[in-house]
């Protein structure tokens, strides 16, 4: 497709190659096509622009999965403007925190529209390397960062998908996930506008009927998170309404091999896995090949192999199957962390994830986030280790492990159960210095949009406890 320098680029080649093919539409309503998506874009990025902005400075996006939020995403960028996607229902306090810390000059929300109409021209910037998003990371601290994204790193891994055959133009995506993260916007959003094929939206917070949405709009390619595969679960005729569907791809959140399992036997279909993250613009790994295949079992921890022009490096290098500290090197890695570009890759390119993880035959598995490890009695205790042994008891719905000044805490879920079996249960099966040193029956845990368990929360609920007494 030529020197592509924009993301919104690639929209402008897809209406000249297709222009009457229904690009994308909201589930049970008509949609665009490429070449009426095309002029919405550029309508509104006139009128962004005619409102007195500038490229470079930011917007703030409030809106919930649409095609208007696309459409205005999208604008953003051939406007040359920063786009800052946030969860709609993020607190008007919060909103307004966050717009003095990037310095948003705009914040669109469902009131508001900028479509001027009829025909514009607006010139998308020249620099590839000029900023295009900021994107919140998934940190565990009360302040996440925010990672500074430029134009190359939103279209080299959307083109790395579209080029490995992951999504083709005969897919339809349906796009069920939040689109204001990263997993939405650099894999969901990105895959559709370099591949070509159809992206059906739909709310991120569907329920069972999630299933009859698939049916009904013809998806081929389900990109889901461990909390969207229960949901599917609990649909009645789950395989019946998955039979047009060819991948599943989980990402964004650990999958258990049990979920995986469960859904495999109720559906049919194998649940590919991915690692990637904010600071990547997308995917890192996948399990899953360019023919469509992936493995015959779900392992723990294994998110696949490297995508396209990414390179995976555990620690120095010089023992890859031991766990260490994940590093990759890549061209779509991001600039840095807003505002003065700092935390971003060192001078030979290389980034630390702050995860751990191995490589076996080149594929990578995940042990652990590495700021997540415990440190007790000066020995390291990986907490996910842990919830795995106690997670095996029956009963267990889910189990989250934090540290704690006074040891580690256990927070569990799970009907008629009690401390005692779930101390000595430990007892039995792990070490003296890996037990919790206390168990917190909880009625369910805190998740972001993603289904990840928010351990910050956990831990600010210990400090209030404590603070409390």
């Amino acid at each position: 497709m030529g020197d592509l320098r924009n993301l919104a680029d690639l929209l402008t080649a897809r209406a000249a190659q297709a222009p009457e093919t229904v690009a994308v539409r909201e589930a049970g309503s008509a949609g665009l096509t490429w070449a009426e998506l095309d002029r919405r874009v550029t309508s509104t990025a006139a009128g962004l622009s005619a409102t007195g902005l500038v490229a470079g400075q930011r917007v703030l996006l409030a809106l919930p999965n649409s095609v208007r939020l696309v459409t205005d995403y999208l604008a953003c960028l051939r406007a040359g403007l920063v786009a800052v996607p946030i969860d709609p229902r993020t607190a008007a306090e919060e909103r307004e925190r966050l717009a003095g810390r990037v310095g948003a000059r705009l914040v669109l929300t469902p009131d508001s529209d900028h479509d001027r109409g009829g025909d514009a021209i607006v010139v998308p910037p020249a620099d590839p390397d000029s900023l295009a998003v900021l994107l919140r990371t998934a940190a565990t601290s009360a302040e996440a960062k925010i990672a500074m994204i430029n134009h190359r790193s939103l279209l080299l891994p959307a083109r790395g998908l579209a080029g490995a055959g992951l999504v083709t133009a005969d897919d339809t995506v349906l796009a069920a996930l939040p689109l204001w993260h990263v997993y939405g916007l650099g894999v969901v959003v990105g895959g559709w506008l370099a591949s070509g094929c159809r992206l059906v939206i739909t709310g991120h917070d569907a329920g069972p009927e999630l299933a009859e949405i698939v049916a009904e709009s013809g998806a081929t390619v389900l990109p889901v998170v461990p909390a969207l595969l229960e949901r599917l679960l609990r649909a009645p005729d789950l395989a019946d309404r998955l039979r047009g569907v060819r991948t599943i791809l989980s990402a964004a959140a650990p999958l258990s091999v049990d979920l995986a399992d469960r859904f495999t036997e109720a559906s049919g279909h194998r649940v590919e896995s991915g690692y990637g993250l904010t600071e990547a613009a997308g995917g890192v790994t996948t399990t899953l090949r360019p023919d469509g295949t992936g493995g015959t079992g779900h392992r723990i921890g294994h998110v696949g192999h490297p995508m396209p022009g990414v390179e995976v490096r555990i620690g120095d290098g010089s023992d890859p199957g031991e766990p260490d500290r994940i590093r990759i090197r890549s061209a779509q890695l991001f600039a840095g962390y807003w505002p003065d570009g700092g935390g971003g890759p060192d001078a030979d390119g290389w980034y630390d994830t702050g995860d751990l993880g191995y490589l076996a035959d080149g594929e990578l598995y995940l042990v652990e986030r590495s700021r997540e490890l415990i440190m007790v009695d000066g020995f390291g205790v990986y907490p996910a280790e842990v919830e795995r042994i106690i997670a095996e008891l029956d009963g267990v719905l889910e189990t989250a492990v934090i540290g704690d000044p006074a040891g580690m805490i256990a927070f569990v879920v799970g009907p008629d159960l009690d401390r005692d079996r779930i101390a000595e249960h430990c007892a039995a099966l792990l070490p003296k210095f890996k037990r919790p040193a206390s168990i917190r029956l909880v009625d369910g845990l805190p998740r972001g949009v993603t289904g990840k368990v928010q351990k910050s929360v956990l831990r600010r609920m210990t400090d209030q406890d404590r603070e409390g007494r």
